[in-house]
């Protein structure tokens, strides 16, 4: 089940935007890894979590970018379902204003298909975190981009 979760992960951040992830398998029989990049930043999750408020500039700045980054997913076909601020990481010193962000996770991903979609979990199986999730993904029902649009 590992060396299937690892060939899953691979194959949906194959198709994902090159600069959310930069990605390296080895699928030889005897040894299976993923290889990413070490980042040197923040999950926003840490940034918003300090005392004072965002600035409004930088709050757009990030919110702009994840948007980028997850509509480039979709438009691949593919579905994070676990979208919150700990899988976002910001860079600083790089990008635009100063900061990237890139998308992590998409373990819990799933490609939207003319089958309907793959998934290495289970019809019925709620999954995701409890508070980021869509009414819909929430009760178990069919989620698509608007889910991840919601959390």
């Amino acid at each position: 089940m590992i060396k299937l979760k690892l060939l899953w992960t691979a194959e949906v951040l194959a198709l994902a935007p090159p600069r959310e992830f930069r990605l390296d398998v080895d699928p030889g029989d005897t040894l299976l890894y993923l290889v990413m990049e070490l980042l040197k930043g923040k999950p926003l999750s840490a940034i918003i979590d300090r005392s004072q408020p965002m600035e409004v500039h930088r709050a757009l700045g990030i919110f702009a970018q994840l948007c980028d980054g997850i509509q480039h997913a979709h438009d691949h076909g593919i579905v994070h379902r676990d979208l919150k601020p700990d899988n976002v990481f910001v860079i600083e010193g790089a990008g635009l204003m100063g900061e990237f962000v890139k998308i992590l996770d998409f373990g819990l991903a799933k490609t939207q298909a003319v089958d309907g979609g793959q998934s290495l979990t289970a019809d019925g199986l709620v999954c995701g975190t409890p508070g980021y999730m869509s009414p819909d993904q929430a009760l178990s029902k069919r989620v698509d981009e608007r889910s991840d649009i919601y959390s």
